[in-house]
This record gives structure tokens, sequence and C-alpha cells, in this order.
């Protein structure tokens, strides 16, 4: 991909940068950024440019991490319906192993019901042939035999009852993994554009923090040549110089962070969190 030049207009400064990113995208950020020093220095007449990009770097740093912290308890829980779907699975397949043996005991009995019938009838049908007088016995324990053929019955009727149970409760549970399958992948979905507003984030931070080391060195500089002005007693001020600075006392410099119209930040400007940003690049200073 080509580098494209482009040229930016930033709280009255003019950069020109060269990037490989869409144009249309570089300017957004420059008016985002633009919007967000403009608001600072409505609110604060007495900050500087410098301060102005520090304190919006300080913004940005902050939904930074705030962004980060949202979407690890998204993957955290993620992870939980993960091991809700594994341990339904498991369950299910236990349930189902479970289903099969009763199947085949289901079919254990049956066959043993039939083999049963068939022996009885046949030694009824031996005990009648041999005496018109057994057949009252006969009939008395083919009437047991039949008594208990409805126990069996009885009996296959209520592990059919079951067997319809265990089907209904798998059907349940697989409606269940159904539902934290599309969990899963709205969560999935919510993680990517998460993940899109990160990588947009730090591209931003980046630029903020290229822009405020740019403007570090040039303060920097000011505060030198102001020094070595106010060391030189010879040397006099232009006459074309702002009338605040003609009339400055040439002993002493007073930083813009004295003014007690400059803001000031301390944890209360952080909410209940107390998480501050990490400000140990600040040191380089």
């Amino acid at each position: 991909m080509a580098d494209n030049r482009i040229q930016l207009n930033i709280a009255g400064m003019t950069l020109l940068i060269t990037t490989q990113e869409d144009e249309e995208y570089v300017r957004k950020l420059a008016d985002m950024i633009e919007r967000d020093m403009q608001e600072v220095l409505s609110q604060n007449t007495g900050a500087s440019v410098a301060n102005t990009a520090i304190l919006c770097s300080l913004d940005y740093l902050d939904r930074y991490h705030k962004a980060n912290r949202s979407a690890a308890n998204m993957r955290a829980q993620i992870k939980e319906y993960l091991t809700d779907a594994a341990n339904a699975k498991l369950l299910f397949d236990g349930e189902k192993k479970r289903a099969d043996a009763l199947a085949e005991e289901l079919k254990n009995l049956r066959g043993q019901s039939a083999q049963r019938a068939d022996d009885d009838r046949r030694a009824a049908a031996a005990q009648h042939a041999a005496a018109q007088e057994e057949l009252a016995a006969g009939t008395k324990e083919l009437d047991g035999l039949r008594r208990e053929y409805e126990t069996v019955a009885a009996q296959c009727k209520s592990l059919t009852d079951r067997i319809r149970a265990l089907n209904d409760y798998i059907t349940n549970q697989d409606n269940e993994i159904s539902r934290l399958k599309g969990v899963e992948n709205e969560q999935n979905d919510t993680i990517q554009s998460q993940t899109k507003k990160i990588s947009q984030l730090e591209d931003t931070v980046s630029d903020k923090q290229a822009r405020i080391e740019q403007l570090v060195t040039e303060l920097k500089s000011l505060e030198k040549i102001v020094s070595n002005d106010m060391t030189s007693p010879s040397k006099k001020i232009p006459t074309s110089a702002p009338a605040a600075r003609r009339d400055r006392d040439s002993d002493s410099v007073r930083s813009p962070f004295e003014d007690e119209s400059f803001p000031r930040y301390d944890s209360k400007n952080y909410g209940d969190s107390g998480d501050m940003p990490d400000l140990s690049w600040t040191k380089e200073i």
C-alpha cells in the first residue's frame, strides 16, 4: 500500500504526516482531536496547547483501559458459558448411555416374556391332553402366569415411560446446547467489535503520544530560550513582542503550572474505581 501525505490542522498548528491509512480516516481522527482539544481549551482558558494535548491523551488512555477491562469481562463470561455447555454435553452423554442400557434391558425382558409364554402354552396343552381333571389346576396356573405377564407388561410400560422421559430430557438438553452456542456466537461478535474499537483507540493513543513528545520538545526549547533571555540583562526584549512578555519580571519565570486557574487532576477525576493511568512515561519529560 502506497504512503499518503496528508496535511492536518489541529489546534491552530499545521502538520504534514505520511501514513498508509486512508486519508478520510486520518482526517476523522484529526477532527476528533481538534474537537476534544477545543472543548478543553474552552473550559480552561489558561491552559496551553501542550497541556491540553496531555489532558486529551490521559482521557484517551482512560477510555482504552476501560475498554480492555470490558473485553476481559466478556472473555470470562464466554469461558463460563463454554464450561456450562461442556458439562451439559457430559450429562447428555451419560443419560444417553442409561437410555441405551434401559432399551437393551427392555428388549431382554420382552424376549424372556415371550419365551415363558410359549413354555406355558405348551405345558398347558400337554396337561390338557393328559387329563381333564387336571384342567382346573392348569387353568389356575395359567391365570397365575397371566398375572405375572401383566406384571411384566406393567414393568415394560414403566420402562417405556422412563425412556420417553429421558428422550424429553435429551431434547431439552439439545435445545439448551443450541441456545448456549447462540450466546457464544453473540459474545464472539461482541469481542470482535470491542477488539476493533481497542485497535482504533491504540492507533489514536499512539498518534497522541507522538504529538505530545513533539509538543514537549518544543516546550523545552521555548523554556530554554526564555531562560537565556531572562538571564541576560543586557538583552532587550523586542518592542514587537507581546505586551505580556515585555512586562515579565526579568528575575523569575512563572510556570503555567503555578497558575491557580490551571486545572489540576487527582483521584477525584477518575471515578470510584481508583484506577489511575500509568504516567511513568512522563519521567522522560
